[in-house]
This record gives C-alpha cells, sequence and structure tokens, in this order.
C-alpha cells in the first residue's frame, strides 16, 4: 500500500468518525459522500498495516448504521451523553480540556488550526476542542499529505506529516483513551460505543504509524 493511498484512506476515516460525533440532525451525506467500495478497501488495508484486523469490518458497520441517520434515538443518546455535559451535567464530555490539564488550554488547539490558515465558520457553535473538529482536522491534514505525495512536493510532505505528528502527541491521544472509557460505562447505544472505541484504537496507532514516517 503506497503512502499516498495510506494518507487518503486515514482522511477518509478520520473524517467519518468526525461526523460521528457531531449532533444528528440530518443525513451523515449532506455534507460528505458517502464511503464506496474503494474506501472500504483502502481502509482494509490501512487495518492490516496498523495492525488493526477489524478496521474495515467496524467502518462498514459504523457507515451502515449512519444510512440510517438520523433516528431519535440517536438524538436523545446524544443529548444525554454529550450535549448535556457542555454544562456540566452530561457523562462525556466532547472537549479536550474536560480530560486534560493545560496552561494553554484551548489556545493551543486553536493555534494549531489557524498555523494552516482554518478559521471556524460562524455557525460552528463549539469549542475549537471538541473531538469532531480535532478529528476533522486531522482529516484536513492526512487530506493535503496525500495530495502533496500525489504532487512529489516533498517540503510539503514533511510539513503535513510533521503537524499531524504534533497534533497527535499534543492533543488527540492524550485524550481519547479516557473518552472511550467513559462512552463505553454510559451509553446504551452500539453506535456510540463502537465509535470511540475506534478513535481510541485508530488514533493509538496512528499515532505511531506517523512517528515511523516522519523521518522519511
Amino acid at each position: 500500500m503506497e503512502l499516498v493511498e495510506i494518507a487518503f484512506a486515514r482522511s477518509r476515516l478520520y473524517s467519518l468518525l468526525a461526523k460521528c460525533f457531531k449532533y444528528p440532525s440530518g443525513s451523515p451525506w449532506d455534507y460528505m459522500s458517502r464511503p464506496d467500495e474503494e474506501d472500504f478497501k483502502r481502509v482494509e488495508k490501512l487495518g492490516a498495516l496498523l495492525g488493526l484486523p477489524n478496521l474495515a469490518k467496524n467502518f462498514r458497520r459504523l457507515v451502515e448504521m449512519m444510512d440510517l441517520m438520523p433516528s431519535a434515538k440517536e438524538k436523545l443518546e446524544y443529548s444525554r451523553l454529550f450535549a448535556a455535559a457542555r454544562f456540566g451535567e452530561g457523562p462525556c464530555p466532547l472537549n479536550e480540556e474536560a480530560y486534560v490539564e493545560r496552561k494553554e488550554g484551548v489556545k493551543s488547539v486553536g493555534n494549531a488550526y489557524r498555523e494552516f490558515g482554518l478559521e471556524f465558520s460562524e455557525d460552528f457553535k463549539d469549542s475549537p476542542d471538541h473531538i469532531a473538529a480535532e478529528l476533522e482536522f486531522m482529516h484536513i491534514l492526512a487530506y493535503y499529505e496525500a495530495v502533496s505525495r500525489r504532487a512529489n512536493i516533498k517540503e510539503d510532505v514533511h510539513r503535513y506529516v510533521e503537524a499531524q505528528d504534533r497534533f497527535l502527541k499534543n492533543h488527540l491521544a492524550k485524550w481519547v483513551s479516557k473518552f472511550r472509557k467513559l462512552v463505553e460505562e454510559n451509553s446504551r447505544s452500539f453506535f456510540y460505543q463502537l465509535a470511540a472505541k475506534m478513535v481510541d484504537e485508530f488514533v493509538s496507532r496512528d499515532s505511531i504509524f506517523i512517528s515511523s514516517i516522519l523521518g522519511e
């Protein structure tokens, strides 16, 4: 599996996982294309590479469950688990600062986005350290890594790989295991349990993988 193909597969997976933790107000495919068989094949190869043999199967299961969304059941569960946590009442906060103590707090996450010219739209109501925003950022970095590899622009490849390595180590990898534990302990939804499990396992293995190719 070539590094271009790996980067595209990683980007696609990060994008889907980000969508899982946004409020299910409409069809998941309104703002992103539904994964096709080529995506499934890429994720299967990615799983083999990262030592995650169930990655492709779980990816497909998430897609199939997302086909049925939005449902009243998942809306209620999202509100119970996550939305109320914004006000200190729900069991599973979606924001990094609830899990990691750091002096710079949310500012550090925002600075990482701005380094690549990214700003939130006016209708984005959540904090920059929301798990969906952090996963979406990884999707963007991996996508542009793939584009740069395809164009053979080595300086850009290094820039995007280094940014992914730094962001995973400084942010996502520091807290998604704690988040997964809370979801598994508190959620009645197999969908959210599976999504949290996939985020934790993928981020852990992907962080190791990105570090391994950083010097190439």
